[in-house]
């Protein structure tokens, strides 16, 4: 969803300027002054009065839609106690004030926008300081469980070596549900997935929610009945640093989560505010429950929130009763920096690793060991087998033991070494490798080439008398050289690279997968500024005297006005024989055994009857007129 500066640069310089004026602002100013003093400007409407249109639609819009759009006739009824005029007055007051924007989008229908920025102003102001935090708990001293990081980590591992199968109907195949449980550790029993949105369908949460991050990051894709890896992807990915990797699984399961739920994303901030210290989980959420003026359940917020987030290692919690939760070290809220632990290779061929481990050296060690668990500490072991395996994927002894040598703060076993290297050598008597092959138009040329020392790097081995070996991660360069020396190369006609993604060079990029998912629905904002008449349109074309003031009419010119203002939304002022002023939201005109009848609601949404023999006088209120409100 777009910021508070992507909203005003959708709009023109009029319009920049109409925002300004509605304020009382000087218009020449930079976009990001105007976003600053719009910001300030929510802030005061949120510590003004609670009565006034422009506070209570804020709260509906922070409260009840939270990161949603606002539907155009969303606000009225409920906690704002609005009718509908009110509401769409109220709407078109915050556009003009710059807090909303109106927007289209190429699917669903259109609605209202509040950036997140005017959002966390009004919380700043309605949401109460940090509770107290509990003395008697150490976080420090809490088992943390491994998290997420290090379940996706191995899921994409077996996703590469063999994918993941699945049914007819897109879900997982019981034996590979039950092969995954046994490889990742997985829970197939997990309840604390239950009430969450990965809970349902007969994939377990945990599982689900692996497969829905590994797409939603654009890592894998469905291939012939199932999951295979995007190795170009992953390359992208494996390239970032662990902070930026967390922060994006992190953003990840928030998205989700308030996908499902956008109406609690004020307790998502109140959450984010607590800071790394334990609190007690009744402080947390009553505080902000009394706030939103929420009707939500503490055991619905454990079970749709806590509990995932405390099984995907985000949060440590106890969640018995007058239990207590905190944000894990790692959880981006509270991120400080992560453990420096050291790695060890032990003579036993176990390894152990830090777990925020770089990415490719994991994933290349993880090529010629086996995966055995752990925490904060992760284990491998390394055999014969894994070696075996190691070697299939590419990977030579020496390439194996100088992985092991940069992970290791001390130097490697020599009976791990020397095992390493007999293991290899046994599996590598016959090996294919990929290669690439450089052919000249003749001899003479192919001798020119060999006896150039700038090419001398990236020319492999002479095979025949126009023939050379060239590795494909070569090709790049060599071609560039052999044009600098003024030869012609043409392309290959397969692959160029013919390595797996972590033999070569790899670069981040700023967003994967679900960056690209949201750009196909790109909202629109509408480059305009509104009138308050817009708010009901077809209300400027009603007669004067119809909303100058309380006035008789002709029961058929009655029975007209009751039903235009029924068309319009719009609210009656009228007074009864007795001359009492009373309010009245029409719905429809009927007659009843004779008796024309006016049906609707009074102003607290309680239907309502009026005869229209009753009514002596009657005016249309337009809903600028707050005076009458």
């Amino acid at each position: 969803m777009k910021t508070l500066v992507e909203c005003l640069e959708s709009l023109s310089p009029h319009v920049h300027t109409r925002i300004c004026e509605e304020h009382g602002w000087d218009g020449n100013v930079e976009l990001s002054e105007l976003a600053e003093r719009l910001v300030k400007a929510a802030r005061q409407v949120a510590e003004g009065e609670p009565d006034r249109l422009e506070h209570r639609l804020l709260r509906y819009a922070v409260f009840t839609c939270g990161c949603n759009l606002i539907p155009p006739d969303a606000g009225h009824k409920g906690e704002t106690k609005l009718t509908p005029s009110q509401a769409r007055m109220g709407w078109t007051m915050l556009q003009r004030k710059g807090f909303l924007f109106a927007v289209r989008r190429s699917w669903g229908k259109p609605g209202y926008w509040c950036p997140v920025e005017i959002r966390q102003a009004c919380l700043a102001v309605w949401l109460p300081e940090r509770g107290d935090s509990r003395e008697d708990v150490s976080v420090a001293g809490e088992r943390m469980a491994a998290g997420l990081w290090n379940r996706f980590f191995h899921f994409l591992i077996v996703v590469e070596r063999e994918g993941i199968s699945l049914t007819q109907q897109g879900d997982v195949q019981r034996r590979m549900i039950r092969k995954l449980a046994a490889e990742l550790d997985l829970d197939v029993e997990d309840h604390r997935f239950t009430d969450s949105l990965w809970g349902q369908g007969k994939t377990p949460g945990e599982l689900r929610l692996l497969i829905d991050l590994a797409q939603s990051e654009g890592l894998v894709e469905e291939r012939e009945g199932s999951l295979q890896l995007r190795e170009g992807a992953l390359a992208a990915w494996s390239a970032c640093s662990w902070p930026v990797l967390l922060g994006r699984l992190f953003g990840f399961v928030r998205r989700r989560l308030l996908e499902e739920r956008p109406e609690w994303e004020s307790l998502w901030w109140w959450m984010e505010r607590q800071g790394d210290a334990p609190v007690a989980l009744t402080d947390t959420f009553l505080s902000w429950k009394a706030a939103a003026g929420s009707r939500v359940s503490l055991e619905e917020w454990e079970g749709a929130w806590l509990q995932p987030l405390v099984a995907l290692g985000w949060v440590v919690a106890s969640l018995e009763k007058g239990g207590w939760w905190a944000w894990s070290p790692w959880a981006p809220p509270v991120f400080r920096g992560l453990p420096d632990l050291p790695a060890y290779v032990k003579p036993d061929f176990e390894i152990f690793i830090p777990i925020f481990t770089p990415w490719k050296k994991r994933w290349i060690l993880a090529q010629f060991t086996d995966y055995m668990g752990g925490e904060q500490l992760i284990t491998y072991e390394i055999n014969t087998a894994s070696v075996k395996r190691g070697v299939e994927r590419g990977l030579s002894a020496e390439e194996m033991e100088r992985i092991l040598e940069e992970l290791s703060a001390s130097p490697l076993p020599e009976n791990v070494r020397i095992s390493l290297w007999q293991w290899a050598k046994q599996y590598s008597r016959v090996v294919f490798k990929e290669a690439l092959l450089l052919r000249t138009g003749d001899e003479r040329l192919a001798d020119d080439l060999e006896a150039v020392p700038e090419l001398a790097d990236q020319i492999g081995e002479r095979v025949g008398p126009t023939a050379f070996l060239v590795h494909p991660s070569s090709l790049s360069t060599l071609r560039e050289q052999l044009k600098d020396l003024g030869y012609s190369a043409m392309k290959p006609m397969e692959n160029e690279s013919g390595r797996p993604w972590w033999k070569g060079e790899v670069h981040s990029r700023e967003s994967v997968g679900e960056e690209e998912k949201r750009s196909a629905h790109t909202l629109t904002i509408e480059d305009r500024f509104p009138s308050l008449e817009d708010s009901v349109p077809g209300l400027n074309r009603l007669p004067q005297m119809w909303t100058s003031s309380l006035r008789s009419y002709h029961p058929s010119t009655l029975q007209h006005i009751l039903r235009k203002a029924a068309e319009l939304q719009v609210d009656l002022k009228w007074a009864d024989n007795r001359k009492r002023i009373q309010r009245f939201i029409p719905g429809r005109v009927t007659c009843i055994g004779g008796v024309w009848m006016a049906e609707g609601q009074d102003m607290e949404g309680r239907p309502q009857h009026v005869k229209l023999s009753d009514i002596s006088r009657v005016q249309v209120l337009l809903p600028w007129m707050e005076g009458d409100y």
